[in-house]
């Protein structure tokens, strides 16, 4: 029986890791209705490697290629959103592992519900030899969603189902962003309506396992400058897409000093210290009150005097 799921697959230069993921795609009790995959210029033997596995007629749905020049994740799974004919979409990581069961107990819960624009499983995130780091629960996405996804983060797209028209309507990721992608969107889309949980089995996050293998690695860790870039995501969404109307200065002001507290830590380590103290003064802006904040104005001044 298909879910009426389309599952799109992003991949750049990951040619064992992606198959494994799609493996737990294909051991799905419930197949979705079509797996899209968007090979972004893979310059290695991605693109063979899924042709081989294609031709296994493994899935038990149909599987779209699509190739295009190489321009990022947030392209890519635009790309794959475009082709989507079914109410619902996943967009799975290329070193991501779904539970068997997943796709069963999204369906159920999504058939049950009315008006949810998505539903998320726990994480599991473990390292390159499979050792578990950490279990982390989204069940706070279903009591309120947009806090939730404030004060943790957004990497919760390989554990989630959303709605397609809900996605499209804010015109899904932001190409413009090379990390952050989830979380600038999936705040947004927070305002649109309740969100799901997911109880059971977690989605399993695999860090640093492609590398470890010559492969892509995770581009969250790409930047060195990753603190900043997500705490402007998150800024944005406070004074510019509806954050501040969704949730009380309390809630957003801390959180917000924080990330700025600790991208200029992140670039004071570098050495790059104007912009840690652009960072620190934006700290301050926020939050003028915590002890956090005092531990801004301390490295700030520091930094001023070094």
């Amino acid at each position: 029986m298909s879910a009426d799921v389309t599952v799109v697959i992003p991949v750049y230069n990951r040619p064992t890791t992606v198959l494994e993921t799609l493996a737990s795609v294909a051991r799905q009790p419930r197949a979705p209705a079509e797996v899209i995959i968007v090979d972004d210029g893979s310059t290695d033997g991605t693109a063979a490697a899924i042709d081989r596995w294609r031709a296994t007629g493994t899935l038990a749905c149909p599987v779209a290629v699509v190739r295009s020049a190489h321009r990022g994740a947030g392209a890519a799974r635009n790309r794959g959103l475009g082709l989507v004919t079914t109410p619902w979409v996943a967009f799975l990581d290329s070193d991501d592992l779904w539970p068997d069961n997943f796709l069963e107990r999204a369906a159920a819960a999504l058939d049950a519900a009315e008006s949810v624009i998505g539903a998320t499983a726990d994480r599991r995130h473990v390292d390159a030899d499979g050792s578990t780091i950490s279990i982390r629960s989204t069940a706070g996405l279903a009591e309120n969603a947009t806090r939730w996804l404030f004060e943790n983060d957004g990497g919760i797209a390989s554990a989630s189902v959303l709605s397609t028209a809900a996605v499209r309507a804010l015109g899904g990721f932001d190409e413009s962003l090379s990390t952050g992608q989830d979380s600038a969107l999936f705040q947004p889309l927070s305002l649109r309506g309740p969100w799901l949980h997911l109880p059971g089995e977690p989605v399993t996050y695999r860090h640093g396992l492609a590398s470890r293998r010559g492969e892509m690695g995770n581009l969250s860790r790409k930047h060195g400058d990753r603190n900043r870039r997500w705490a402007l995501i998150y800024e944005r969404f406070i004074t510019h897409h509806g954050g501040r109307e969704a949730l009380p200065r309390e809630v957003y002001a801390p959180v917000l000093a924080r990330r700025w507290f600790d991208a200029g830590v992140q670039l004071f380590r570098q050495g790059r210290e104007r912009d840690a103290r652009a960072c620190f003064a934006r700290s301050l802006r926020w939050d003028f009150r915590t002890s956090t904040v005092r531990k801004v104005a301390q490295l700030y001044l520091s930094s001023k005097a070094a």
